[in-house]
């Protein structure tokens, strides 16, 4: 990879500094994370923190696509298409002129897919409804992504421009079926929250101490009808 190129981290893009001209992020999207099938004909649109939409394209016979993005800004990223969820991912831009995505850190979302979350928090409030919803597992960022643990003692909250709230639900330790009595992540690591739409902001909030928090926090796009899939979503204990 050369000195104009860089790539994801995460689920963020940490680029740098602010420029004026556009850069280039090009990738190759696969249908759901950790497959091979690519996504052929899936959109893949650019919008501001705002919810502008600044650009869009269409990924071609191998599911690759290549879209300008605004330098120096914190953009979403919202793949979808003809039988696919609106999924949206969270971006940060610097200076390079090239990023590169490496694979499966942007991904289409089949609809048995959707429907899998759905089924896995059955009995949360909105699991069985239509809206967006957001499902993610807290792991701590101690360095470096291999083998990241599990952040049990984490719990998690939405916050939406309007003062609404929203507490997640969790799992049990397994991680395939809904907890009503888990006030926590817990084991799995995993959560959800359903019935969301539009911006929102997210907290991970854990112990640091024996009487002290902490909280790490992300902005949420949720598209209409659609999901946010937050693997991992990190905290940072130290």
């Amino acid at each position: 990879m050369n000195a104009a190129t860089q790539s994801l981290f995460g689920l963020v893009l940490l680029l740098g500094a602010c420029a004026e001209e556009p850069a280039v992020m090009r990738g190759q999207l696969t249908i759901d994370q950790g497959t091979s099938e690519p996504a052929v004909g899936a959109t893949v649109t650019i919008l501001t923190e705002e919810l502008t939409e600044v650009g869009a394209v269409t990924a071609d016979e191998l599911g690759a696509f290549e879209v300008e993005v605004p330098r120096g800004k914190r953009i979403f990223v919202e793949v979808g298409g003809a039988d696919l969820v609106p999924a949206a991912f969270l971006a940060e831009i610097g200076d390079a002129d090239l990023v590169e995505v490496p694979d499966q850190l942007l991904w289409a979302v089949s609809m048995e897919t959707r429907d899998t979350w759905r089924q896995r928090f059955n009995g949360c409030p909105g699991a069985d409804g239509t809206g967006g919803f957001m499902v993610g597992q807290a792991l701590g960022w101690l360095g470096g992504t291999e083998n990241a643990p599990v952040w049990p003692t984490t719990y998690v909250e939405a916050f939406g421009p309007d003062g609404s709230e929203l507490s997640a639900c969790y799992l049990e330790r397994k991680g395939v079926a809904y907890d009503p009595y888990a006030e926590n992540v817990g084991a799995s690591g995993y959560f959800g929250m359903f019935e969301m739409s539009g911006f929102y902001l997210l907290d991970l909030t854990f112990p640091v101490s024996d009487d002290g928090l902490q909280i790490d926090t992300y902005p949420l796009y949720v598209p209409e009808g659609g999901i946010v899939t937050r693997f991992p979503s990190w905290v940072s204990p130290f």
